[in-house]
C-alpha cells in the first residue's frame, strides 16, 4: 500500500525519484526501494540537524 500511494503521489506532484530523494534527504536508491515495495522508510528523523 504505501508503496504504490508514494509513487501514486510522487507522478501526481510532478517529481522524479531525484527530486523526491532531495527534498527528503535520502538517496535515490531508497525511493527506488520504497516504490518497488523493498524497504520502508524509518521512523523520525535520523541524520537531520
Amino acid at each position: 500500500m504505501f508503496a504504490k500511494n508514494l509513487k501514486r503521489l510522487r507522478e501526481k506532484n510532478n517529481l522524479t525519484q531525484e527530486d523526491l530523494a532531495d527534498n527528503l534527504v535520502v538517496s535515490r536508491q531508497a525511493i527506488c526501494m520504497w516504490e518497488r515495495g523493498k524497504r520502508t522508510p524509518k521512523g523520525g528523523n535520523e541524520g537531520q540537524t
